[in-house]
């Protein structure tokens, strides 16, 4: 696929037919279809910190060198001085630094130096960290997956590259697991509507007589010159989920 700079750009999902039933998805079918940038494409990231104090076992909260992206429900991975990995979740927290764990406490000792690690990140969260920053700038709207894989628009604000988090316009529906997918989506959702007459039985798979279509305007917001876009497309029919994906180049005409 290449889009034509400058130009509008025709989009289109070709005879779409449910696999399942060998039917033609329904012509009254809800569908959506957005640009991407592929270059963009991340996942979650890790955030890493270490512990700034000293902990013994059953204290019930520890002093981080920089908590700020960890918050309420938060899943954290903790390193103790014998090599263990301590799981627990934050139930409080005192400030930017330290977090605590209600009466969890923990198992043995950890001493300050020590990894924490984020290893779920919990519903109500104020920043994300990515796998890999690069090109991401302050306003972007960032679409991440959530663990039940259903996927959430926050707009990034003020990312930090060398702490490698940034803050989140709005809080995840749900958890979100490092390593679920994060990409960049961009401009308005390009409007698709019907054409050709929707056959009754035996539709071909990607017929281009019918299907659904939709115009990407020569002034699509976010479009650039040589970006590589992918533009996905979504038929809902019923409690089908139909997607469908093109990638391509912006080029000169």
């Amino acid at each position: 696929m290449s889009l034509d700079w400058l130009s509008d750009n025709l989009v289109e999902l070709r005879g779409p037919v449910n696999l399942a039933t060998g039917n033609a998805i329904n012509d009254s079918a809800v569908v959506n279809a957005y640009l991407y940038d592929t270059a963009l494409d991340t996942t979650v990231g890790t955030y890493n910190t270490t512990l700034s104090a000293d902990a013994v076992a059953s204290d019930i909260n520890v002093d981080l060198i920089d908590g700020r992206p960890f918050k309420t429900p938060d899943l954290l991975r903790i390193t103790l001085d014998n090599g263990a990995i301590h799981l627990i979740q934050v139930t409080d927290k005192t400030g930017n630094d330290t977090i605590e764990f209600a009466a969890q406490g923990l198992p043995s000792t950890a001493s300050a130096g020590n990894l924490v690690e984020m290893d779920r990140v919990g519903t109500g969260a104020e920043h994300i960290t990515l796998a890999d920053w690069s090109g991401w700038i302050h306003n972007y709207t960032v679409e991440f997956q959530l663990d039940d894989l259903s996927f959430q628009l926050v707009i990034l604000q003020s990312p930090d590259r060398d702490l490698n988090y940034g803050g989140i316009s709005a809080s995840p529906n749900s958890v979100m697991t490092p390593g679920a997918v994060v990409r960049r989506r961009f401009g308005p959702q390009i409007a698709m509507v019907k054409f050709g007459t929707f056959p009754t039985s035996n539709p071909v798979v990607g017929d281009p007589t019918w299907g659904f279509r939709g115009v990407i305007a020569s002034d699509h917001v976010g479009l650039a010159l040589g970006m590589r876009v992918r533009a996905e497309i979504t038929a809902t029919d019923g409690t089908l989920d139909l997607v469908r994906k093109a990638v391509g180049t912006v080029i000169n005409q």
